[in-house]
């Protein structure tokens, strides 16, 4: 009866630490899924500015732009321009918030030359317009510098 019991156990434990040593299969396979798009984050980083299309992104990891694009929406939840537009947003949120440069020059540095589609590709991610997140950057840097004054430390002080 013991043994029985001791071998109920044991195929509790196997079942229980089964799962993860399917989690470790898993990650591992979303790592290499990940490595295989290595080239194509790179590719992106180091030219979101210019005009990069499907085709070129495919053409660089190696896969049918139709592999590449259903490839590419498995591994990160979401479709190739999704994730360019969001990554080029991000570098002009940057931008907007630490220089004086025109939204327009901005929108070019980015890749999203037309004006017109850089507010609408921003307001999409953002849910704001470039300019309302320039103000509202500008105006949360001047409320820390006025937090910030000697004047204000001294009154609270």
């Amino acid at each position: 009866m013991v043994r029985t019991y001791v071998k109920m156990i044991l195929a509790l434990l196997v079942n229980h630490y089964a799962q993860f040593r399917d989690s470790a299969h898993v990650l591992t396979q979303r790592q290499r899924d990940l490595d295989r798009l290595r080239a194509a984050f790179d590719l992106i980083e180091a030219r979101y500015a210019d005009k990069i299309t499907v085709s070129d992104v495919a053409d660089e990891v190696h896969m049918s732009k139709s592999h590449f694009m259903r490839f590419f929406k498995q591994v990160t939840g979401q479709p190739f321009i999704s994730h360019l537009n969001q990554f080029r947003i991000a570098k002009a949120q940057h931008l907007l918030a630490s220089t004086n440069r025109s939204i327009a020059e901005i929108g070019h540095d980015v890749g999203l030359c037309n004006q017109s589609y850089f507010g609408l590709v921003f307001h999409k991610v953002t849910h704001l317009s470039p300019r309302e997140y320039q103000t509202g950057i500008a105006e949360d840097i001047r409320k820390a510098g006025e937090e910030d004054s000697p004047e204000l430390r001294a009154k609270a002080g």
